[in-house]
């Protein structure tokens, strides 16, 4: 079986070299393939890291960062919300490959910048995050990604771009890599639930109720929820994984998409010597800006003043309207009215609107962007246009700029202009006998311990205890000797 297996990854291997040429070769070509794509395309950005040789015209490859010039111009027309996201690379040389989207007014994945990295140490992560300021600029963000302590370092120092300090950053936790270190720590699959269902409220009395169900099922959990991603002066952080304690930063996105993102948008990218990764990000990013472009001309043409999913949000929610009453009407200044609404539930809501005020308890309106119900109700009554309640963020003219810009290809390696410059060659490590190691990144919580507070946890798969396995179980024990006996 091993020697049927072998010959199968032989194959694989020697497919690969005839598509895409050899694994070292493909380093050769990089540098002169991305600098055709700048100047095919110019304003791309492209950043290198590597380490010297002998050789002062060869260096050693050790990262390179790439985002197309499109894909830049059309960010600034999205949601000022970037997720970041990784994934292993599986190829001769292994590494990982680092990827940051943006999304449109649709909620639509945008594939903002790339890296490829031989290691997945902290200072990878730092340098791409600090290049990747310097190419999206100094515009007020939010930053979701999982928990990973190179990047939460970034927002506390002054000096990176990111300093929270400023106000022109904001860090917050992605919601399935939360639910994910959730569950390698306590291995409850209802709690996982529970903890995914507290994160997505708005409501914080209802938030309140799951952090309260959540101290009853397991008190270490809901000691962890509370500290994680505080700061030593700060008593709790919800603000970095809940969606009611967020402020609006978010603009509703709960969950970093890059990995939906390699796999959906790049099939199969993680198996491609490193030039054919690259371009596979161009080919596919520029056939998703025309498939967008077309669909974001349509809604424009068909005088649309929203995006499809905010126009059937605002629908809906327009329909459920009718089925709230006003109890009272308060006049508190001259720039604002406060007024008490009833649900259908006989739930009881207060809605602020004038000049400087419009919000509502449910906080719908204020995290997302789009009017909640209750506010539409308060509109109607009102005769105020609802209209003018919806982020700009989701106009359909915007979400059309954001797949305008257009690709350029850099043609055949025959067309490519000529390249003078540093050659890049990779780190070859040596290649241990046996299976093939699978390098696959697990979530933990923060510190790298898969329980608070321990080194090592072992949980019998016989009695469901922690503290054991299942060969020093006393319970078998007891099932064998009665065995024996009978």
């Amino acid at each position: 079986m091993q020697a049927i297996l072998c010959k199968a990854w032989n194959a694989k291997e020697l497919a690969i070299d005839h598509l895409f040429g050899e694994w070292k070769a493909s380093y050769a070509k990089l540098a002169p393939y991305l600098n055709a794509i700048q100047v095919a395309n110019p304003g791309t950005k492209v950043e290198w890291w590597s380490d010297s040789t002998t050789d002062p015209n060869v260096r050693l490859f050790r990262g390179v960062a790439w985002a197309f010039a499109p894909a830049i111009e059309g960010f600034k027309s999205c949601r000022p919300v970037i997720s970041i996201d990784s994934t292993t690379l599986c190829g001769k040389y292994g590494g990982r490959m680092l990827i940051a989207v943006a999304y449109d007014a649709e909620g639509q994945i945008l594939p903002l910048a790339f890296a490829v990295i031989k290691d997945e140490e902290d200072d990878s992560r730092r340098w791409f995050m600090r290049w990747l300021r310097e190419v999206v600029g100094p515009r007020p963000l939010c930053v979701i990604s999982d928990l990973q302590d190179s990047i939460l370092s970034l927002f506390n120092q002054s000096d990176s771009g990111w300093y929270t300090g400023t106000g022109q950053a904001f860090h917050r936790y992605c919601s399935r890599y939360l639910c994910e270190s959730i569950h390698a720590a306590f291995k409850n699959d209802d709690l996982v639930k529970l903890v995914q269902w507290v994160s997505r409220q708005n409501q914080s009395s209802k938030f309140r109720l799951g952090m309260m169900r959540i101290f009853h099922t397991n008190q270490a959990a809901y000691n962890w929820l509370v500290k994680v991603g505080a700061r030593p002066n700060e008593e709790s952080a919800y603000h970095s994984w809940s969606l009611c304690e967020d402020g609006g930063y978010r603009h509703g996105i709960m969950a970093a998409n890059g990995n939906d993102c390699v796999f959906n948008l790049f099939p199969r990218i993680q198996e491609l010597p490193i030039t054919a990764l690259v371009e596979l990000t161009f080919t596919e990013s520029a056939e998703t800006f025309v498939n967008k472009r077309e669909a974001a001309s349509k809604i424009v043409v068909e005088k649309q003043l929203w995006s499809n999913k905010v126009t059937a949000t605002l629908e809906a929610r327009r329909a459920k309207m009718s089925q709230h009453q006003i109890i009272s009407i308060q006049s508190q200044s001259f720039f604002y009215d406060e007024v008490e609404i009833e649900t259908r539930t006989k739930v009881k809501h207060t809605v602020k609107l004038g000049h400087d005020q419009r919000s509502c308890s449910c906080q719908k309106s204020q995290l997302t962007g789009i009017p909640c119900s209750h506010l539409l109700a308060v509109c109607a009554c009102r005769s105020f246009n609802a209209n003018c309640l919806v982020d700009a963020a989701y106009d359909a003219r915007k979400l059309l700029a954001t797949w305008t810009p257009q690709f350029r290809s850099p043609g055949s390696p025959e067309e490519w202009p000529d390249y003078v410059g540093i050659a890049y060659s990779p780190h070859c490590k040596v290649l241990k006998r046996g299976r093939r190691r699978k390098d696959v990144w697990s979530a933990s919580v923060p510190g790298k311990l898969k329980r608070p507070g321990a080194t090592s946890v072992y949980r019998c798969g016989l009695c469901k205890q922690i503290g054991h396995s299942i060969r020093t179980c006393s319970r078998k024990k007891g099932i064998s000797s009665s065995s024996s006996e009978s």
